[in-house]
């Protein structure tokens, strides 16, 4: 996972003109790494609601 200072550093490199293909890449992958943690929120979210939902409903049964 991208370091915060090489996220800032990379976007230096692109806004300041010194490196944009080095900068380029330090985004990119910064942009990656966060889309990636966004979907395994996501997932895990829903599968920890499916799975507790699953769970209520056996212990409901096993209680009736």
């Amino acid at each position: 996972m991208p370091s915060p200072s090489k996220i800032f550093r990379s976007s230096y490199l692109v806004l300041g003109g010194e490196d944009v293909f080095a900068g380029g890449q330090g985004l990119a992958a910064a942009g990656v790494t966060v889309l990636l943690m966004a979907t395994g929120i996501v997932c895990g979210t829903y599968l920890w609601v499916d799975m507790t939902g699953r769970l209520r409903l056996r212990s409901s049964r096993n209680l009736a």
